[in-house]
């Protein structure tokens, strides 16, 4: 938590690649305005894992997967030409800085983080920028599919040391 003389309450934002997710950081900005230092945080699932590499291969389930030391390269959809490909990390940060850009804020930090536990790495930056609130949006999902994907937004909740504001999107 920041010193009772810093009067800047540091706020992340976590989104996602939704249309709406600009909607989460304007709704945040309205809430605590020009005052506040704003972190804007997207992850995005490791392709390593995604892609059943790890968990389960040959249709044989492991009872562990082993982390990556270094975020796996993903073709450029955008450039296949380019002489790059892009990581998992700059897809999250891309996405953060859409949101930022679409909600017109302007002094924002950008972070792309990668991972497949959206919520505890969520709340790992959280820790690590020293925030006093986390704001989240909330979609509107049906009892199986938050059984297949656990909601996010509930889970930050649950294990956050700090203060939660949920966002409605929409």
């Amino acid at each position: 938590m920041n010193s009772p003389l810093d009067t800047r309450v540091r706020v992340l934002i976590a989104v996602d690649g939704s249309d709406d997710a600009s909607q989460i950081v304007d709704g945040t900005f309205r809430l605590f305005g020009d005052q506040a230092e704003y972190f804007v945080v997207s992850v995005a699932s490791s392709p390593y894992v995604a892609s059943g590499f790890g968990a389960m291969e040959w249709g044989v389930g492991y009872p562990m997967t082993l982390p990556m030391a270094v975020s796996p390269r993903v073709s450029n959809s955008a450039d296949p030409d380019a002489d790059e490909p892009i990581t998992a990390s700059d897809i999250a940060e891309q996405q953060a800085a859409a949101a930022v850009e679409l909600a017109e804020l302007d002094d924002a930090e950008i972070v792309g983080e990668v991972g497949n536990d959206y919520a505890t790495r969520i709340l790992e930056v959280a820790e690590e920028f020293d925030v006093d609130v986390i704001a989240v949006g909330q979609h509107d999902r049906g009892w199986f599919s938050t059984l297949i994907a656990p909601s996010v937004s509930k889970d930050v909740v649950k294990k956050a040391a700090v203060p939660v504001l949920i966002v409605p999107r929409g």
